[in-house]
């Protein structure tokens, strides 16, 4: 009973994407709308917006890119902000395989046209505090996780906290299941400092499930924790967006996405098919990476000074990008 209840439900599903992508193409090409963006054919192609410094370019295989999100901890009255976490996606939408890679906010990375090394939280601030661009700071960003790991980059999407939180609290809150008590010593919400998230299933509105999100002081592994925290958070927003109350707001929010992406190439057809593609999606699909690498005291060119910086090696990144980001 409880089976055929389960596959009622994946085919209402299924039924809701279709009907609403229709919808939103619109009308009478409604069916020649659906499939030039089902993803098997909208992904065919896909544009690279950076590529490594060291390869030459190569055309992309069908259905298989990579996705940088980003997060910033810049608030509306600031001139720039700092990358404060990224997690760079391979999805292979043939195989269903999707992998994942934290990449610590202290990463040590070079800046072509800086000629130097600094942090990778640092890139997009001076580049767009320089610019006066948020896009040329996103995309200086984006050059360096190239560089650093050796891929291509085809999408970026960078996101305030700010947008985080609109963006779990338009869904209702999330459930997320926690490891470990979580006390919030690095809030961003003066009245939450102090307060502890404890240990198993919780139900979080957008606050305080961005201040889980931000903590790495009062956890053991410091940002290797933190990270680990961020993709619960993420699988547990996604986990949302596919619960049928929330499928049938997906026009609406994908059409207010630009009001919580503060940079981002992807369009509102890219969101729209990729989440077609997603419709199906399993956790077990994702499979998470930890950057190899060690934290050292290193000068940094571009701030002028000595900082903890995490340094990756560059042997064993190069055997995880060969055996995870390569097909």
């Amino acid at each position: 009973m409880e089976d055929n209840r389960q596959n009622k439900r994946k085919k209402r599903k299924t039924f809701l994407y279709v009907l609403l992508t229709l919808l939103l193409i619109g009308g009478g090409g409604g069916i020649y709308a659906y499939q030039k963006f089902s993803p098997e054919n909208y992904f065919k192609n896909v544009s690279v917006v950076t590529q490594p410094a060291e390869a030459s370019e190569t055309k992309p295989k069908s259905g298989v890119f990579n996705v940088l999100i980003m997060g910033t901890d810049q608030r509306p009255e600031d001139p720039a902000g700092h990358s404060d976490s990224m997690i760079l996606l391979h999805m292979n939408l043939d195989k269903k395989q999707y992998n994942a890679i934290s990449i610590p906010r202290d990463t040590r990375v070079y800046v072509k046209d800086y000629d130097g090394y600094t942090k990778l939280t640092s890139v997009q601030y001076v580049v767009q505090a320089e610019n006066n661009s948020l896009d040329d700071g996103v995309k200086a960003a984006a050059q360096a996780v190239s560089d650093l790991t050796g891929v291509p980059i085809h999408y970026y999407a960078e996101t305030t906290y700010w947008g985080l939180r609109d963006i779990i609290d338009s869904l209702g809150g999330i459930d997320i299941k926690l490891p470990y008590d979580v006390e919030i010593t690095h809030s961003w919400i003066p009245q939450n400092h102090g307060k502890v998230v404890a240990a198993g299933k919780q139900h979080l509105d957008g606050t305080m499930a961005v201040e889980v999100a931000r903590e790495r002081h009062a956890i053991a592994e410091g940002e290797f924790g933190r990270q680990q925290l961020q993709e619960k958070v993420l699988l547990s927003v996604a986990d949302a967006m596919l619960e049928p109350q929330n499928i049938v707001k997906l026009p609406k929010f994908v059409k207010a996405l630009p009001d919580v992406i503060t940079s981002t190439n992807m369009t509102q057809t890219d969101v729209l098919s990729l989440g077609l593609a997603l419709k199906s999606f399993k956790p077990g699909q994702l499979a998470y990476h930890q950057l190899p690498g060690e934290y050292t005291t290193r000068y940094d060119d571009l701030l002028q000074a000595n900082n903890d910086e995490f340094v990756v090696d560059s042997k064993e990144i190069k055997a995880l990008v060969k055996k995870y980001f390569s097909n």
